[in-house]
């Protein structure tokens, strides 16, 4: 089977290349850890162990 398709010139269009990169830094927000976590890791570098 041979098929040949007609691909759209700009695959993704501006308002969806937008709408990725607002997606993209909702996602890298979520992913970083949160000020909670940063400062328990802080607490326990500081914190000498036995």
């Amino acid at each position: 089977m041979n098929r040949n398709y007609d691909l759209p010139t700009p695959i993704i269009d501006g308002k969806e290349a937008e709408a990725l990169d607002v997606l993209t830094k909702k996602y890298l927000q979520l992913m970083e850890p949160s000020k909670i976590a940063k400062i328990g890791t802080k607490a326990s570098q500081l914190i000498p162990e036995k």
